[in-house]
């Protein structure tokens, strides 16, 4: 039987660190699979001389994952789920870990080779996929007692399951993508070996179903599998499940009042009488409770009734980039007769978000009372849904890097919560909510709808579907509430949700998660319900020069929070596209090369030709593959940098700014501030430079100098130091002025304005010193004589704004050569390698946009990833500059660490 059902699927959170282990390298041969003893089909790997792993001792409270010794088949004749069930089987499948897709464990099991490389992803032949697909595992149980739950956090998108030769749930009632699901099945287990069997449905035409919309391809298998954790739950007389942490901070944001609630099941049969105790570091609390036979009810603990809860000068969770997020820890044990009966741990954090609205109509965000400019990168999970730990972990350490503070998660809300773990850890802000999949015809396909009314609804119409979705909304928000770093939860992208399924939504936060900040959608909107969105989705998604983010008043300039905007593609560096394509495939780099527009985003954003036409009218056409991948670098550079530049510039008209995109879901040109295989491309260093802590910063409109502090702290101890150089390295003009910024302040420095050269070129170098003169922040700024204009009065969409005439940078290509000297260092640290880089341009020329890079000695392959505190540098005439890099062991792999430079000019 399912239990925990209210209206919908009530499950419990949990705090795991999900781990991917390698994978058993095992070619599948589907004949064998009808072949089993006794006449019964099995897709387990036989292994008849090894003694049964012990997966799990009842009687230990808590949660055992059942994530190793999996396998996985297709459905065939013959195959059921009763025969599957059986211990004992014998036959041979794919041996996988749990969770996986299809295609993922396919694909790590060697069965589908190099799925992302050129166009072999289009030679997967999809009809295997139209079936449904066995996953099985068997697994000990040591003298069955007590009660024990079967959880499943993800299945896309139906299933039946089946224990011990016995059906558990049928597709009824194990549907849909983000629900979440439990079986008690304490009367189904027998002493020794149990066989679980779990038949996963793909989602058909028509489901709310996740999906990668016009990010990337579609998967063959459309991401069918049990996507998320499998894990057995054991308590004795009473259960547990959903505990929460709510904390309340008062009106000066220094004392929080913490409220903790569970939900209490009793599973003996009789009324049962105990105590839920709990613990937050040193303090300890108590609460009696009574159950009625077989009753479930949520228990709360509030600082009224124990003064513990009650904290004077909590230490409060900050984003990295206002403070240290602070994490705590509950331990609840549920006791009866004086014994534990169930249990949970949770980590929180001690904050509050509050939300307002600028004079003009803009939402904003509050952080424990301080406001907060949104910068961040919209996240995709891989294409197969196969995120590593490691993985998880360098993208979260990249976005803190790159001085960003913020994730937006749309649609997927991730494999686990793990990666929300990880922001918590490292002070990274998370805007949580479901994905415009669900909007637009092309994407969920099987529905019909106005699709003409951009306002509301999209595919949600009839009231089963309100109820699916409210459903996925409520689990959602039991799953990750206990996660400071969720600070929005949106309801629509680009659409809003019908009235009566925000009602629900908003009962569903006062109910379960009181004081979280609903949105209705990512996009300008006004609700009936929930009022103006006041947050804006108006593009571009592509090129477009830097001084459009300076100028626009009417689209995705730096006005008001832009939920999701970019200035298009970002190619990556050549070893990427080498990964991608071979070099013949890959050149030329033309908007009609098949192997670059299939390796570019979908639907309007199947070329790279906006992009390419200012790339090379701007720069100059690219001699060969190499120059090519050296100059989107500079231009991914030089495009990125002033959009999240812009957004500090004009607080606090600007209240928030989200990349599209973070990262990206395959190998691929489009929307990623570093490629899919984790190598960095200009467009992460730009933004880098970009959210300096304090910085100087050249504005493309008014051609000014502005210097921003974001930290909370006054800075009247900063110096500024402003060069203009001519394109032959001559100083025009130099200034130097006293600084005087307030708490994330802004203060117009200086005016560049027009500058005239006789190959269109010019430098601006920009440095903030301090008392001692030591470079505190530095910019340096390639600019063209001849500007960019846009075009605004253009037919121009929510594409891009289009110019009527683009700039003249092209005596880059022709700068005299000067000479760098450069020496490194090595060093030796506890979790890897620290290189210490100096330059010093030795020549009387500016050195140009240098690459340093780490690679592996007998693989030749960069050393990934990798956090340079600097990188793609400029360095003036007799300029020194000393940058520092970290590699971990792990992403060393036993080899020795070789490091390389290049240049634009260099000799």
């Amino acid at each position: 039987m399912l239990v925990g059902f209210d209206s919908v699927n009530e499950l419990p959170i949990f705090v795991h660190r999900f781990e991917f282990k390698t994978f058993m390298k095992k070619r599948m041969y589907w004949g064998a699979i009808l072949m089993a003893i006794l006449g019964l089909a099995s897709c387990q790997s036989s292994d008849d001389k090894k003694a049964p792993r012990k997966d799990f001792e009842v009687g230990e409270l808590g949660r055992q994952y059942l994530r190793e010794g999996w396998t996985l088949c297709p459905n065939t004749d013959g195959v059921n789920g009763q025969r599957l069930s059986t211990v004992g089987l014998e036959g041979q499948g794919v041996e996988t870990t749990v969770p996986t897709t299809v295609m993922n464990a396919l694909v790590q099991a060697g069965e589908i080779k190099d799925p992302y490389q050129g166009t072999n992803i289009k030679e997967i032949d999809a009809s295997r996929f139209d079936t449904s697909w066995w996953y099985r595992k068997e697994f000990d149980v040591v003298e069955p007692k007590g009660n024990v739950l079967l959880n499943c956090d993800g299945i896309n998108y139906r299933a039946n399951v089946w224990l011990n030769g016995k059906l558990v749930a049928d597709t009824s009632e194990v549907k849909g993508v983000f629900n979440r699901f439990s079986f008690d099945i304490s009367d189904r287990l027998v002493a020794g070996q149990n066989a679980l069997a779990i038949e996963v449905f793909p989602p058909k035409a028509g489901d709310f179903t996740i999906g990668f919309v016009d990010w990337a391809p579609t998967p063959p298998d459309k991401n069918m599998g049990i996507w998320r954790e499998v894990y057995l739950e054991q308590s004795n007389k009473v259960g547990m499940k959903n505990t929460f942490v709510h904390t309340d901070l008062d009106e000066d944001f220094i004392d929080a009042t913490l409220t903790v609630s569970t939900e209490l099941t009793n599973f003996s049969g009789e009324e049962v009488s105990g105590v839920l105790k709990g613990k937050i570091g040193e303090h300890s609390f108590e609460k009696p409770y009574t159950l009625g036979r077989n009753e479930s009810k949520k228990v709360t603990i509030s600082a009224e009734e124990d003064s513990v809860l009650f904290m004077k000068e909590a230490e409060l969770w900050w984003p990295h980039t206002m403070g240290e997020p602070v994490m705590h820890d509950l331990a609840l044990v549920a006791e009866v007769d004086g014994k534990p009966s169930a249990k949970e741990d949770v980590a929180f954090g001690i904050r509050e978000y509050e939300d307002y609205f600028t004079k003009e109509g803009h939402r904003g965000y509050k952080v424990n009372g301080k406001k907060v400019l949104i910068k961040g990168g919209g996240w995709v999970d891989d294409l197969f849904l196969g995120n590593t730990t490691e993985y998880n972990e360098a993208q979260v350490q990249y976005t803190k890097h790159m001085g960003l503070n913020t994730i937006r998660f749309e649609g997927f809300w991730g494999t686990s919560p793990e990666i929300y773990e990880i922001c918590d850890r490292e002070g990274v802000l998370a805007m949580v909510g479901f994905s415009c999949q669900w909007e637009w015809l092309a994407y969920i396909g099987g529905k019909k709808f106005d699709e003409a009314d951009d306002a509301v609804g999209g595919a949600i119409d009839e009231k089963w579907e309100e109820d699916l979705v409210a459903d996925y909304f409520l689990h959602m928000t039991k799953w990750l509430r206990n996660h400071p770093s969720v600070f929005a939860w949106t309801g629509g992208s680009d659409r809003l949700h019908p009235a009566d399924l925000e009602k629900r939504y908003l009962d569903i936060i006062d109910q379960e998660n009181p004081g979280a900040l609903y949105l209705g959608a990512a996009k300008m909107h006004k609700s009936p319900v929930t009022g103006r969105t006041g947050v804006k989705m108006y593009g571009p998604y592509d090129y477009v020069p830097p001084v459009y983010w300076y100028t626009d008043s009417t689209h995705g300039g730096a006005f008001g929070f832009n939920t999701e905007t970019g200035p298009g593609p970002q190619p990556p560096v050549l070893e990427s596209v080498l990964k991608m394509m071979s070099k013949e495939q890959a050149w030329p780099v033309t908007s009609s090369n098949e192997m670059w527009n299939f390796h570019s985003g979908r639907h309007e954003f199947g070329t790279m030709k906006r992009y390419l036409g200012p790339l090379n009218e701007r720069y100059g056409s690219s001699k060969d593959l190499e120059t090519f991948c050296q100059l989107a670098q500079v231009q991914n550079y030089e495009l990125m940098r002033p959009m999240f530049e812009a957004f500090e510039v004009n607080k606090p008209k600007s209240t928030g700014i989200v990349q599209w995109m973070l990262n990206s879901a395959w190998p691929e040109t489009y929307w990623q501030l570093y490629d899919y295989y984790l190598y960095p491309t200009g467009a992460f260093y730009g933004t880098k430079k970009a959210n300096q802590p304090v910085l100087l910063a050249y504005n493309y409109g008014d051609q000014k100098v502005y210097a921003v502090n974001e930290t909370q702290e006054p800075r009247n101890d900063l110096r500024a130091k402003i060069k203009v150089l001519s394109s032959d390295s001559k100083v025009i003009r130099t200034e130097e002025k006293q600084i005087v910024l307030d708490p994330d302040g802004v203060m117009d420095v200086a005016t560049i304005g027009e500058v005239k050269d006789k190959n269109k070129l010019y430098f601006v170098s920009l440095q903030l010193v301090d008392v001692v003169d030591s470079v505190v922040a530095d910019n340096f700024y390639w600019l063209s004589t001849k500007p960019d204009v846009m075009d605004h009065d253009s037919t121009g969409s929510w594409i891009y704004t289009p110019t009527s005439q683009n700039g003249d940078l092209t005596y880059l290509q022709k700068l005299p050569k000067t000479e760098l000297s450069v020496s490194h260092q090595i060093n030796s640290k506890d979790e890897g390698k620290e290189v210490v880089v100096e330059l010093e341009n030795k020549g009387d020329k500016v050195a140009f946009f240098v690459e340093l890079t780490l690679k592996g000695k007998k693989s030749g392959e960069a050393v990934l990833p990798v956090f340079w505190s600097d990188n793609y540098i400029s360095l003036l005439p007799g300029e020194k500059r000393k940058v520092t890099a970290s590699v971990s062991n792990k992403a060393l792999k036993s080899d020795e660490l070789l490091f390389s430079y290049s240049g634009m000019n260099l000799k």
